[in-house]
């Protein structure tokens, strides 16, 4: 619960502004939720303060006061991103009898996702952070949080995988580690830009078959 609370506060605290006494009158989170959503699908630079101002039903002046302005929203959103959504995502790869049926399943959820659904072809958030240029020099924190949490994951389910002879005798977890990572990223990026998800699946089928003993 800390830990997602100081997701929440923007991540750096030198940026942050107290929030004044009118907090009291709406709910921070919904409308971190709202701004997690707007930037998510639209990305940073094309989200303006007015559409931020619609879409959050707070007042410009409410805005700045609370957050600071649209760059430590977006940090405070991307953090909500990581905090409720990457998190769950990556649940399955550090569970203790993870292994690599659940990194199948990890990838078949993350395709699915990404290609249907309320929030088809809109990618990662994070990953979008990653390749959009001009985002606040804050996001680089969670850009590192998401990048370790799922390689963590996929180590602790490979690893396992390993052990259980579900891998190749000569496998090389640490260099499968990477190149799951790279595809769950390139996952993101291709079914923003419109990828099937029949040719992402038969992507991630074909990295499993070549890692499968």
């Amino acid at each position: 619960m800390l830990d997602e609370l100081h997701l929440l506060t923007v991540v750096r605290r030198d940026r942050l502004v107290t929030p004044m006494a009118d907090v009291k009158h709406f709910d921070v989170d919904g409308v971190l939720a709202k701004a997690e959503l707007t930037f998510w699908s639209r990305g940073w630079a094309s989200t303006g303060v007015a559409e931020l101002v619609k879409q959050t039903g707070l007042s410009k002046s409410s805005l700045y006061s609370t957050f600071g302005g649209k760059g430590s929203l977006y940090e405070a959103a991307l953090g909500r991103y990581v905090a409720r959504r990457s998190r769950s995502s990556f649940a399955r790869l550090h569970e203790p009898s993870a292994d690599l049926e659940s990194v199948a399943v990890f990838f078949d959820t993350l395709v699915r996702s990404r290609c249907e659904g309320d929030f088809a072809r809109w990618g990662c958030f994070v990953t979008n952070a990653q390749v959009e240029p001009g985002v606040p020099a804050g996001t680089s924190d969670l850009i590192v949080r998401h990048n370790r949490m799922l390689r963590e994951g996929l180590r602790h389910a490979l690893l396992r995988a390993h052990a259980q002879g579900q891998l190749r005798e000569d496998a090389a977890v640490d260099q499968y580690v990477d190149m799951f990572a790279l595809l769950a990223y390139a996952v993101n990026v291709r079914s923003r830009a419109g990828e099937s998800s029949n040719a992402l699946g038969a992507a991630v089928a074909g990295a499993l078959h070549a890692v499968g003993s």
